[in-house]
C-alpha cells in the first residue's frame, strides 16, 4: 500500500493515463495525415512502435524527476514540503480532457470531412524497381481496372483462418476455391484465377488497390473459424470500383454437409451480383455437386491439395491423397488431383520417374472414368506424357490438352500447358495465342508473364522480353518465379556482370546458393575463346558430389552439346535467337529425333524456322 501511494503521489498513474491518450492522439493524427499525404500503411506502424517503446520510458521518467517551480529535479532532491506535485497532477488531468477533446475532433475529421478513396483513387503504387533492360519503369502507372462497360468481373480471396488452432488454413482456402469454381461456370461472369487471387494472401494492398491488380470490379473475401464440428463462415461482396459493400453474412452450421454450405454462400454471391448488376442472371441453388459423402476424405483432400499448391512436402501430400481415395474410392476429384502429384513428384526428389509417371495416368484416368467432366485430367495425362524420359508422343500430349480446353476453355492452366507444349515444338505463332488467351483469362498469371517474356527473347524481341519481366515485377511483385539464369548471357552482353551474377543464384537451376559452379559458368561465358575442358570437368564434379544435375542451358551456352540431356529441360533454350550454332549441330538433329519432335513436324508441318529436307532430313535456321 505504501508503494501504491507513493506512486499516486508522484502522479506516475497520471503520467501513464496521459502518455496512453498522447499516444492515442498522435496515432490517429497520423492515421489521418499519412492517408492525404500518400505515405504507405507501415508508416503508422512505426509510429507505434516508438510509442510504445517510449511508454516505460515515460513511467519511470515520472517516478525519478519531479517538475518544481525551479525546473525538473530529481525526486530525491526535492524537499517534501516545497513539492507541487497536486498542482502538477491538476495540470495533467486539464491536459489529459483537452487531448481527449481534440482526440475525438480528428476522428469527427476523418469522418465527415475527408472523402474516402474509390478504386480509381487508392491504387497502392509499387515501389519502382530498377529495369532489367536498364530502362526506368514507369511502376507507379495503376494498372487498369477491368471496364465498367465490360463483363462483370470477380476474385475470390483466401479466406482467413480464425480458428482457435490456426491450423484449418487448407479447410478456409478449400471453401474459398469452391466458391471460385462456382463462380467460374456463370456465364458473363469473368473470374481472376486461384493463383492470382491468392497470391495476394496476406498481402496490405487495400480491395480497390487488389482489383486494379487482378483487373476485376468485384471481391469477396471472408473467414472462417471450425472448432469440431461446428463452423462459422463470413463472407462479403465488395464492388471494389468505389469500395462499397454490395452483401454480407454469417453462417453458422454443422459439418454434417459442407457441400450444402458450399453452395449456400456460392448462391448468395451470384444471387449478389444478379442484384447489383442486372447483367448475371439469378439462381435457385444446386451450384454445387457433392464430390464425395467422406468428410474425413474431403478434409484429406483439402489439406494434400494445399501442400501440391505450395509444393511442399509432396510426399506426405501424395499420402494423405492416397488415403483419401482409399476411404473414398469414388472421390473423382481426389483421384485428379493425386493424378497431378504423380506427375510433378519425380520433378522435386520423390518416387522413381516412370513409375510415378505411370501412376499419374492410371489415376487420372481414373477420374475420368468416374466422372467425365473432369477435363484437367486430360492435360494431367498430357503432362505426364512428356515429361517421360527418351521419346515423347507429342501427337498425344497435344491432343489431351486439346480436349481439356474443348471441356474447359476457361482453364487458363492449361492454356498456358498446351502454350508450352507448342513453345518446345517450335510453333512461334501458336504459343502466342495461347499464352495471350492466358493473360486474357487470368491477367495476372505469374508463368503466363514468364513465358511470353521467353517467346519475346527467343524471336528477337529482346527489349519485348525485358518489358515483359519488368511488368511482372512492377505489377505483381507477389511471388517471383522467373528462372533468370535465361537471362544472365544476355546480361554479359550488356556488361552488366554483378546482375548476372545475381539471376545465375537460382535454386531452380541446383545452383542452391553455391558460388563455385556460378563462377565456372559466368567465366566461361565471358571467355568464349578459351578451351572449357576445366571448367566442364569442374562443374560435372560439382554435379556428382552434391547429387544436382546440370541444367542443359548451361551445357549449351559453352557449346557442350554432346552433353545435353533430353531427360533434363532441353526444349526451354532450343529456340532462342542465339542459339544458332547449336541448330546446326548434330546434336540438334539427335535431339530432335529421339524426342519425337520430328515424327510431329512430319504430321504437321514443320515450324517457321524448320524445312524438310526430304528423307528424314531438315534444317533449322
Amino acid at each position: 500500500m505504501k508503494l501504491l501511494g507513493e506512486l499516486k503521489r508522484r502522479n506516475v498513474f497520471r503520467v501513464a493515463v496521459a502518455y496512453v491518450v498522447l499516444s492515442w492522439l498522435i496515432l490517429q493524427m497520423g492515421d489521418l495525415l499519412f492517408d492525404l499525404m500518400g505515405l504507405p500503411e507501415w508508416a503508422n506502424r512505426i509510429v507505434l512502435v516508438i510509442l510504445l517503446l517510449g511508454f516505460p520510458v515515460a513511467v519511470i521518467f515520472s517516478w525519478i524527476y519531479e517538475l518544481t517551480p525551479e525546473g525538473l529535479k530529481k525526486e530525491s532532491a526535492v524537499d517534501r514540503s516545497q513539492s507541487i506535485t497536486p498542482e502538477t497532477g491538476r495540470r495533467l488531468n486539464y491536459i489529459t480532457i483537452g487531448m481527449i477533446a481534440i482526440g475525438i475532433a480528428v476522428v469527427g475529421i476523418d469522418r465527415f470531412f475527408v472523402p474516402e478513396q474509390t478504386g480509381a483513387q487508392s491504387s497502392t503504387e509499387v515501389p519502382a524497381a530498377a529495369s532489367l533492360a536498364g530502362d526506368p519503369v514507369d511502376a507507379t502507372a495503376p494498372a487498369q481496372v477491368a471496364s465498367a462497360n465490360g463483363p462483370p468481373s470477380i476474385a475470390v480471396l483466401p479466406f482467413a483462418d480464425m480458428s482457435p488452432e490456426g491450423d484449418q488454413g487448407y479447410f478456409s482456402d478449400g471453401l474459398a476455391e469452391e466458391i471460385l469454381n462456382v463462380l467460374v461456370q456463370v456465364d458473363d461472369l469473368k473470374v481472376a484465377s486461384r493463383t492470382s487471387s491468392f497470391a495476394f494472401r496476406g498481402s496490405e494492398y487495400d480491395i480497390p488497390a487488389i482489383a486494379e491488380k487482378l483487373k476485376v470490379q468485384h471481391v469477396l473475401e471472408g473467414s472462417v473459424r471450425k472448432a469440431g464440428n461446428q463452423v462459422r463462415i463470413t463472407a462479403q461482396l465488395i464492388d471494389a470500383r468505389d469500395d462499397r459493400h454490395l452483401w454480407s453474412d454469417t453462417f453458422d452450421r454443422e459439418l454434417d454437409d459442407i457441400f450444402a454450405i458450399q453452395d449456400e454462400i456460392a448462391t448468395a454471391v451470384v444471387n449478389a451480383l444478379a442484384d447489383a448488376l442486372g447483367s448475371v442472371s439469378p439462381v435457385e441453388g444446386g451450384l454445387v455437386e457433392a464430390d464425395t459423402g467422406n468428410l474425413d476424405a474431403y478434409e484429406l483432400f483439402l489439406e494434400g491439395r494445399e501442400l501440391f499448391i505450395a509444393r511442399d512436402r509432396l510426399d506426405v501430400a501424395i499420402a494423405m491423397l492416397e488415403r483419401a481415395v482409399e476411404l473414398d474410392p469414388e472421390f473423382a476429384r481426389a483421384w485428379e488431383t493425386l493424378a497431378a502429384l504423380y506427375s510433378v513428384g519425380p520433378s522435386w526428389g520423390i518416387g522413381d520417374l516412370e513409375t510415378f509417371l505411370d501412376q499419374s495416368v492410371r489415376a487420372a484416368d481414373t477420374a475420368l472414368q468416374l466422372d467425365p467432366e473432369r477435363h484437367f485430367a486430360h492435360a494431367i495425362k498430357a503432362q505426364a506424357l512428356t515429361g517421360r524420359t527418351g521419346r515423347i508422343d507429342w501427337e498425344s500430349a497435344v491432343e489431351l490438352t486439346d480436349r481439356a480446353l474443348a471441356g474447359n476453355p476457361k482453364d487458363a492452366t492449361v492454356w498456358l500447358w498446351q502454350g508450352i507444349n507448342l513453345r518446345f515444338l517450335g510453333y512461334t505463332d501458336q504459343v502466342r495465342g495461347n499464352l495471350e488467351r492466358c493473360l486474357e483469362l487470368d491477367p495476372a498469371y505469374e508463368n503466363c508473364r514468364n513465358h511470353l517474356a521467353f517467346l519475346a527473347f527467343e524471336t528477337g524481341d529482346i527489349a519485348g522480353a525485358f518489358e515483359w519481366l519488368d511488368r511482372h515485377l512492377t505489377e505483381v511483385s507477389v511471388r517471383h518465379t522467373i528462372p533468370f539464369p535465361y537471362f544472365v548471357p544476355e546480361m554479359l552482353r550488356r556488361g552488366n556482370v554483378r546482375l548476372a551474377y545475381l539471376m545465375a543464384d537460382s535454386q531452380t537451376w541446383n545452383f542452391n546458393g553455391d558460388a563455385r559452379p556460378i563462377h565456372w559458368w559466368i567465366d566461361g561465358l565471358m571467355h568464349p575463346e578459351e578451351n572449357h575442358e576445366q571448367r566442364v570437368d569442374q562443374l560435372r564434379a560439382w554435379a556428382e558430389e552434391n547429387n544436382a544435375t546440370i541444367n542443359n542451358f548451361v551445357w549449351a551456352t559453352l557449346g557442350q552439346y554432346q552433353l545435353l540431356n533430353p531427360e533434363f529441360g532441353t526444349y526451354q533454350f532450343m529456340w532462342r535467337q542465339d542459339m544458332g550454332e547449336f541448330r546446326a549441330s548434330p546434336d540438334f538433329k539427335r535431339i530432335v529425333r529421339d524426342s519425337g519432335m520430328l515424327d510431329y513436324w512430319q504430321q504437321h508441318g514443320f515450324p517457321d524456322r524448320c524445312r524438310d529436307l526430304g528423307d528424314g532430313e531438315f534444317q533449322c535456321d
